[in-house]
This record gives structure tokens, sequence and C-alpha cells, in this order.
């Protein structure tokens, strides 16, 4: 079960895209940074995002964002304490950034 850690946000749609690709069943998403704003409700990256059972965005991006009440309903906001916990539960650990 890998863990997918997605950086960039819509403007870099492709790397969701590739991330999304090389999602399997019972791997994780967790946006991080720019990523959550691949989460906003009602966006075209967040739709991409329905079909993934277990996808996550951390709080303090969402907050510092402004986007902690925007968050589409099956993302999942996390803390730092839990993103640790999915580390420790999912290998590899795959980063994905903009190309």
């Amino acid at each position: 079960m890998a863990l997918h850690l997605v950086f960039t946000g819509p403007s870099h749609i492709s790397t969701l895209e590739r991330c999304l690709n090389s999602y399997t069943k019972g791997d994780a998403i967790v946006l991080v940074e720019d990523g959550v704003l691949s989460g906003a409700a009602h966006s075209k990256s967040s739709q991409l995002l329905t079909s993934v059972e277990n996808c996550y965005a951390l709080t303090a991006d969402l907050t510092a964002r402004g986007l902690s009440e925007r968050l589409a309903s099956d993302i999942t906001a996390i803390d730092d304490a839990q993103w640790v916990a999915l580390t420790e539960t999912h290998s590899p650990i795959i980063s994905w950034f903009a190309s």
C-alpha cells in the first residue's frame, strides 16, 4: 500500500493525473502544500479524486490557503500526527511534484 503525497495544485493537473494512474486499491493520497488546492469542492481536480478511497488533505495547509470550509466532502482533513501515522502504515511513499 503506497502513500502518494501530492504537492502541486490544479494548475499542474497532469501531476495529479499521473498520481491517479499509479494509484491502486489500498493506497492513500495526501494533498500537501499547494496540493490542497486540488481538494477544493466542485473543482475539476477534486472530481478526479472522487474515485480515491483514501484521500486526505493537511489541515494546516488548508487553513493557510483559506480552504478549511471548502474541502470536497470525500476528502478528509488530517493533522500532522495523522499524516505521520499514514507514513508508518504505507510503503513506499511517493512524492508528486510538477514536472
